[in-house]
């Protein structure tokens, strides 16, 4: 079974500037993992906010790995 984690574009209309959020399939053993960690550790309000530190922290390591690569 796969959980679909739904971000829609949205406006801020005092600013009137667009977010642009995407959605993502992940399976849900996978998400239940993520909640257990969440509920367990109490560091990270919701899923989604350990998901998006998750890739961000990958994101940057991928990014130091390839300037250590270009040297």
């Amino acid at each position: 079974m796969i959980s679909q984690v739904k971000l829609n574009m949205r406006v801020d209309k005092t600013r009137k500037k667009r977010r642009a959020f995407s959605s993502v399939s992940l399976p849900t053993p996978l998400i239940e993992g993520i909640q257990e960690v969440v509920n367990k550790v109490g560091y990270w309000p919701t899923k989604t906010a350990f998901v998006r530190e998750a890739c961000l922290e990958k994101l940057d390591r991928y990014r130091k790995e390839e300037l250590t690569q270009r040297r």
